[in-house]
């Protein structure tokens, strides 16, 4: 289980004593903050850097030797990539990194993003947010593994470990009236000192989607997993067809802050895909659009027409026209270069 991934897009790590205090890629880090960060703007601005070269190598299948340029300018493989001391690359191929942002132990996507993200924030924007998340792990070259219920923003009230909390906070409800946030204070064992944290928290009505909500969010969470079965080159299932297709333009130093373009070249090696000469994925975890020229690329490309009939009504107003993207805030577009003739 590739907790690498799990990381960059929380922010922190699972065990840390204030969860507000670390954002990361997927809960607004520098581009979003929350006011309880005791790091400098400079500081986070560096850390969503290399969050987002760790997001980077686990949409590349966290190859050991897949190279790409770091947030620092640096030409790096996943072995040279650092993650708390270790490297962050360790698989030889794509099937040996499990991908995902939440599991059954610690706290589920929707209450990370409680804790993390502004408060500020409306519902919406936090299913957004949540939604983007989700897409790091759907979106990727390794097996994608999510937690059950997270299509439907599942909550466990801010439980650390629901291991022995019964079904009251383990409740999930699958007819979609409620995320189950907020009906109680989770049990001592694992949460008392987060209790003065949890308790305000768990009072905050837009913490606590409505059945509308919860529905749209598992439509376009259903809408991701055509993607990634929509075409051979999103889960191309060898290390040596990653490293020769699969190349992340608009990095170092100078990259915009939130944004990632994943790019997917048929043309090179061996053709995989007879529809389409490539795929540009690309997610602005920012709160604004982006509009941007994509590094070595002057195609125009087609929005995939899943998203263009799907349930993301922001989402279709992304382009990619002669090599410029525009992405609408906190989402995630799938273009399409259809092979030629």
């Amino acid at each position: 289980f590739n907790d690498r991934l799990r990381d960059a897009v929380h922010g922190g790590g699972p065990f840390d004593s204030d969860k507000r205090h670390h954002q990361g890629y997927g809960t607004g880090l520098f581009t979003d903050p929350n006011g309880h960060s005791p790091c400098s703007p400079e500081e986070n601005r560096a850390r969503l850097g290399h969050a987002t070269d760790l997001v980077k190598l686990s949409l590349a299948g966290a190859l050991r030797d897949f190279r790409f340029r770091t947030h620092t300018g640096e030409w790096k493989s996943g072995a040279e990539l650092d993650y708390g001391g270790r490297p962050a690359g360790f698989a030889s191929q794509p099937q040996e990194a499990v991908n995902y942002v939440d599991a059954h132990d610690n706290e589920t996507l929707w209450d990370i993003g409680a804790y993390k993200l502004p408060l500020s924030l409306s519902t919406d924007d936090r299913i957004r947010m949540a939604l983007l998340s989700l897409a790091t792990v759907v979106l990727g070259q390794a097996p994608a593994f999510w937690h059950a219920g997270t299509e439907l923003l599942r909550s466990k009230s801010l439980d650390r470990d629901s291991y022995n909390s019964g079904d009251h906070f383990n409740r999930l409800d699958f007819s979609g009236q409620s995320n189950n946030f907020g009906v109680g204070l989770p049990p001592a064992s694992r949460n008392e000192a987060s209790w003065p944290v949890i308790r305000p928290l768990l009072a905050r009505p837009e913490l606590r989607p409505g059945p509308e909500q919860i529905a749209r969010a598992g439509a376009i969470a259903r809408d991701l997993l055509r993607l990634r079965h929509s075409s051979p080159l999103i889960t191309l299932g060898s290390a040596e067809l990653i490293r020769a297709k699969v190349s992340f333009p608009n990095g170092g130093p100078g990259a915009t802050p939130g944004l990632i373009i994943m790019r997917i070249d048929d043309t090179a090696g061996p053709d995989i895909d007879p529809q389409l000469d490539g795929i540009i994925i690309a997610f602005n975890a920012s709160p604004r659009p982006i509009t941007e020229k994509i590094e070595g690329v002057t195609e125009s490309y087609e929005l995939s027409p899943i998203q263009i009939h799907g349930y993301d009504d922001a989402v279709r107003a992304a382009t990619l026209i002669s090599g410029t993207v525009t992405v609408p805030a906190r989402s995630v577009a799938v273009f399409l270069l259809a092979q030629r003739p």
